[in-house]
């Protein structure tokens, strides 16, 4: 293996995924490069991407239909293997912290990046923040923020949906959701993968 070309070199994955994809994800390179898309897009804030996520977009990118003539998988798939994946991170992260789709669900069609205050204006909204705390001390799960730390509840949340690598901060500090989660929790961008 530690001779095998393609395992270490990028130029070969390159050449191979072009092969596989083509080399774009639309007809020019104005959507990205099929090679470097997958992990631009399934990287969560801290910039990882699970292996996991990666197999997820792959096998559904190659069930795609209809098929490409010439390729293995097509640019419509890879998008498609994307909202997949989004699925399943997420549901794997509502197994480790049972309150995350609860927090996410009230941000459903917000567009991102956006200021803070539009996050937690969606949780006030719906009592979010309140309900999730009311389940930690009914012991449903574990509190994703301590309480008896001075500090906003909601400003708390939103540094451990940070911490987490579920949102990212902009440099003009507006806040972010990687593709990862924004796809499955229904968030809108411009010129982004719509989710299904």
């Amino acid at each position: 293996m530690r001779s095998w070309r393609l395992l270490h070199s990028r130029y070969m994955q390159t050449k191979v995924f072009e092969r596989l994809a083509g080399l774009y994800m639309g007809r020019s390179n104005k959507k990205g490069r099929t090679y470097d898309w997958p992990n631009n897009h399934l990287a969560d804030g801290h910039g990882e991407v699970t292996p996991r996520s990666f197999l997820v977009l792959m096998r559904s990118a190659a069930t795609f239909q209809p098929a490409a003539e010439n390729q293995a998988i097509t640019a419509e798939g890879i998008r498609n293997g994307l909202r997949e994946a989004s699925k399943v991170r997420l549901d794997q992260l509502a197994t480790e912290y049972e309150w995350i789709k609860r927090v996410l669900l009230p941000l459903a069609r917000l567009q991102v990046p956006c200021p803070e205050s539009l996050i937690i204006e969606r949780w006030r909204e719906t009592a979010t923040v309140e309900a999730i705390l009311h389940g930690a001390e009914q012991r449903q799960f574990l509190p994703p923020i301590d309480r008896d730390i001075e500090g906003n509840v909601d400003h708390k949340l939103v540094i451990r949906l940070l911490e987490m690598g579920v949102l990212s901060r902009r440099n003009d500090g507006r806040y972010d959701m990687p593709d990862l989660f924004r796809v499955a929790a229904r968030l809108l961008r411009k010129g982004g993968v719509a989710p299904s």
